[in-house]
């Protein structure tokens, strides 16, 4: 697979991941608000007034100012990684993972008079599976032991979390449950990497067999019908960026002549040589096809007049110094159009003042090389 095809499922899975980003952060907005009004509410509600006089400031300090300072600090910072066009789209997986890990650390530290949620950070153990990322779990599972400890030591000092037996069991069966979730989530990493490299897979096929569609069997160069569309996204991306394009096409000169004289499958041996010669002359950032028969289209993306005239004519030099078997002293030759693409052209138009120029490169001689510009 080339390194455009790489390319398309690389944004095909950054956008997947992308998506994901978005839902783990929206979702850490809303259950950071959903615990500071519930704790707001608590404050105000459940609680008696002669126990809100008592506890007013820990409460307030350590149930709700605290704690939403530290969720939704979590949110901005998983925020503004993903804002961040510097930072790659795996990195922003790890940020919004942080950030899910930050409000279970908080949920698990500063309210644990809800004994249960001493296993929150298990939660960011699921999360982090949605990306398939084993090193991302990993990460996770160190950061949760580190907050699981200090949790369970606030569990453990705090004097109306119950007796020490019920601690230490609470502490026992919560750890049991971290424990379980990330065996669990390892599970389910392993199940999305496979998931998505059967994707991969499924994908380079398809692209194999497009790309298939679009070959010349016999010159394995691009076909006519893989030409428009190129010729229309070259024309599309001149109009946005400063390129300069050219089109160039070529013909075999007298090559019914060689098919009626040597036969059809020397004049294949004859195609063949050619796309070989053109592949040779071509940089990685030009395009060659097989227009029909014996002609064939060039297409340089950005280039100058010179480069492209140097490149074509040492096709046409080269295919004239070569030999075939079946006529070791003959030279065949080729001639050539090119036009530069103009603001005005559609593919059909552009197409045809390369094919006056070639046209008019056989009318004075042939085995020569003509610019649209000339005449």
């Amino acid at each position: 697979m080339d390194e455009k095809n790489i390319d398309d499922f690389e944004k095909y899975q950054n956008y997947t991941y992308t998506l994901w980003q978005k839902s783990i952060l929206f979702t850490c907005l809303v259950v950071s608000t959903v615990i500071l009004c519930f704790e707001i509410f608590s404050y105000t509600t459940l609680l008696k007034n002669s126990e809100r006089v008592v506890f007013s400031f820990n409460y307030i300090l350590l149930r709700i100012i605290t704690p939403s300072l530290l969720n939704f600090g979590a949110f901005l910072i998983g925020f503004i990684a993903k804002r961040n066009n510097k930072i790659s789209v795996k990195a922003k997986n790890y940020f919004s993972t942080f950030s899910v890990f930050m409000i279970c650390s908080v949920l698990s530290i500063f309210h644990n008079f809800f004994h249960v949620l001493l296993a929150a950070p298990a939660c960011c153990f699921f999360v982090s599976s949605v990306f398939g990322d084993s090193k991302i779990l990993r990460v996770n599972a160190i950061l949760t032991i580190i907050s699981y400890t200090v949790a369970a030591i606030c569990f453990w000092f705090d004097p109306a979390t119950g007796s020490s037996t019920y601690k230490l069991l609470t502490i026992a069966i919560t750890a049991a449950l971290i424990l379980c979730a990330y065996l669990f989530s390892q599970t389910i990493v392993k199940s999305q990497a496979e998931k998505l490299d059967y994707i991969h897979l499924n994908y380079k096929r398809q692209t194999v067999l497009i790309e298939e569609l679009k070959i010349d069997p016999l010159t394995r160069l691009y076909n006519r019908k893989a030409l428009r569309g190129t010729l229309i996204r070259t024309i599309s991306r001149s109009r946005g960026e400063d390129i300069k394009p050219f089109l160039v096409i070529i013909d075999i000169d007298d090559f019914k002549k060689i098919n009626d004289k040597y036969g059809h499958i020397h004049g294949d041996e004859v195609l063949t040589l050619i796309s070989y010669v053109i592949k040779d002359n071509m940089g990685s950032f030009r395009k060659a096809f097989r227009f029909g028969g014996e002609e064939f289209v060039l297409l340089f993306d950005d280039s100058f007049p010179s480069q492209v005239i140097y490149t074509v004519e040492s096709i046409r030099a080269d295919f004239e110094k070569a030999r075939f078997e079946f006529a070791p002293e003959k030279a065949f030759t080729l001639s050539a159009g090119i036009a530069a693409l103009k603001k005005k052209d559609d593919p059909t138009f552009w197409l045809d003042r390369a094919d006056k120029a070639l046209y008019f490169a056989k009318a004075h001689g042939k085995n020569q090389i003509k610019l649209s510009d000339e005449f």
